[in-house]
């Protein structure tokens, strides 16, 4: 964490890119086991992109080239939840930003995270796609009516719309309750079979994402501050957005703490239960490229969705240059009974059992297809690291993950093509 942005700019930060990797920016986060709502999200990017150019620039390039996948309308209902129309001025001006570097991919849709892009491809760029999304991710008996769906970014008329239109096609079934109707998936399974693979949950980013905007703004604004100042000031925002913290839902119980510590709190609080995606832990290694492995003879065919494997670029390594020294991470067994692998990091004593690392000690060519942007880069093998290394070099995380008794595997990856 850069110490001095604050916990909850960090994080913004990370989930921003997270989420546009996960739509084929160019980058190494992992994207994410939700829907990315892309209109949401590019809102949400114009209150962080100050903190990191390069986010801005590749996310400009995202625009230029698939400006066409996001909803107009929606982008300006967006506007109101986001609370300052200047924002939409900063958010359109994505795609004629100077810098554009052609690297952003959406060749395929076949990933959780593109799913709301998916059923726009089937559906279009309405609100059926968004509609159809929120059930299909949602578990309610009760089923749904207009004014529930629209706090999704459309009008609650623009809802009721889409719903006739949807149940007079046979997707949804129409129940009339007094002076509402009520709406149900016709074939929930028959849907989400057609439309897989879903993620399991829609991740609420509409309602999410415009919470931390107003608290990076606050940020902002009372980071010259004393403490006292900043926990009275994050207490009259918290107290003003209780309406939009509730309409959430599921959140644990806000901070007790005194008031010159309450604004730190409540950062890592914003970052823990607004931001963080809640994924699998055995993958929770900070900066790790996953990817696939192919030897000579292999082809690329297969979907870059299931790593089976991972590097682990230097903490000093610019992760977009073209040739990075990388620790090599591999599955291995845990007695979790929730997660029963992890990544661990490769020692010496180990390269006889893979065989990636058997073809590199014979000398094979063999390449490796990062996940999420695509990059493929030839691999070969660099020096050994000795275990008391790792933690300067590659952090204190990687060095928790490798052999204390046995030097680790160094691998050189250099950039070769792009798919």
């Amino acid at each position: 964490m850069d110490a001095r942005r604050g916990v909850l700019v960090d994080a913004s930060l990370d989930l921003a890119w997270s989420h546009w990797v996960g739509l084929g920016v160019r980058g190494v986060a992992r994207p994410p086991d939700t829907a990315v709502d892309v209109e949401a999200l590019s809102y949400f990017t114009a209150y962080v992109a100050d903190h990191d150019p390069r986010l801005r620039d590749e996310v400009a390039d995202w625009w230029h080239q698939f400006e066409r996948h996001v909803s107009g309308p929606r982008l300006n209902a967006m506007a109101h939840s986001f609370g300052d129309l200047e924002w939409k001025a900063m958010v359109l001006s994505f795609p004629s930003a100077k810098k554009l570097s052609g690297k952003s991919r959406l060749d395929r849709l076949d990933t959780p995270a593109r799913t709301l892009l998916r059923m726009r491809a089937v559906f279009g760029a309405n609100a059926r796609a968004e509609v159809l999304l929120e059930m299909l991710t949602s578990s309610s008996d009760e089923g749904w009516t207009a004014l529930a769906l629209s706090e999704i970014g459309y009008s609650k008329r623009n809802i009721a719309m889409v719903l006739e239109s949807l149940a007079l096609g046979g997707l949804l079934t129409a129940t009339n309750e007094s002076n509402r109707v009520r709406y149900r998936l016709t074939d929930r399974q028959a849907l989400a079979r057609i439309l897989a693979p879903l993620p399991q949950l829609s991740g609420q980013w509409h309602l999410r994402l415009p919470i931390v905007a107003r608290f990076l703004v606050l940020a902002s604004r009372i980071e010259r501050k004393d403490a006292v100042t900043q926990g009275v000031e994050a207490q009259k925002l918290v107290a003003k957005l209780q309406p939009e913290l509730i309409a959430v839902g599921g959140l644990p119980k806000l901070p007790n703490a005194a008031v010159d510590t309450y604004w730190s709190a409540l950062q890592t609080w914003l970052a823990e239960h607004l931001l963080a995606e809640h994924r699998d832990s055995r993958r929770d290694v900070p900066r790790t490229l996953e990817g696939l492995w192919f030897g000579p003879g292999d082809t690329e065919a297969r979907a870059l969705v299931r790593p089976d494997g991972a590097v682990l670029p230097r903490l000093s390594t610019d992760v977009g240059a073209d040739e990075l020294l990388c620790l090599d991470l591999v599955q291995v067994s845990t007695i979790s009974p929730s997660n029963d692998w992890t990544w661990g990091v490769l020692s010496r004593a180990a390269t006889g059992t893979y065989r990636h690392t058997m073809g590199l000690d014979r000398g094979e060519t063999w390449r490796f297809v990062a996940i999420g942007s695509g990059d493929v880069y030839e691999v070969s093998l660099d020096e050994d690291i000795p275990p008391e290394r790792i933690s300067k070099l590659y952090g204190t995380d990687a060095a928790a993950r490798a052999r204390a008794d046995m030097p680790a595997v160094q691998l050189r990856l250099r950039r070769h093509t792009r798919s």
